[in-house]
């Protein structure tokens, strides 16, 4: 038993070791094709209760930077929702996340993110609610 638990610390501690030094590169355009653009990426999970006006709701977030392409991925909105950009070039970028009703946004939220080379950003965005969007008017004219 001693054994075991040596071999899975020891385990474990090359684990960390090895993750420390580790760059992930993406295969995104630079200005010399040979070469690769040093990435990091962006985690988000959602936390708290959603509102029960967003029952069978999608998520969708988007990242955005001037000069690059824009990511965004859309999902089914759950308690247990995780969404992960991966190989994204370092820098600083937008973050936009949309809770979206009937292809409606009803909750928004934003704020900005630091990407660093090999590390993954984790990003708290507070969403809310959407109190603009289009209606009628009903004009009556008296002469």
């Amino acid at each position: 038993m001693r054994a075991l638990l040596s071999i899975i610390t020891l385990f474990f501690a090359l684990f960390l070791i090895s993750c420390g030094d580790t760059i992930i590169y993406s295969d995104v355009p630079a200005a010399d094709p040979k070469d690769k653009v040093p990435t990091g990426g962006v985690l988000m999970k959602v936390e708290g209760t959603i509102p029960a006006n967003l029952t069978n709701s999608t998520l969708r977030a988007r990242l955005s930077k001037s000069g690059e392409v824009t990511l965004d991925t859309e999902i089914p909105l759950t308690e247990t929702t995780t969404i992960q950009f991966n190989d994204v070039p370092s820098g600083e970028w937008t973050l936009t996340v949309d809770a979206l009703k009937n292809n409606k946004v009803k909750y928004t939220g934003s704020d900005t993110v630091v990407v660093e080379i090999g590390e993954i950003a984790s990003k708290n965005i507070n969403m809310e609610k959407v109190n603009f969007g289009f209606g009628g008017v009903d004009i009556d004219i008296t002469f």
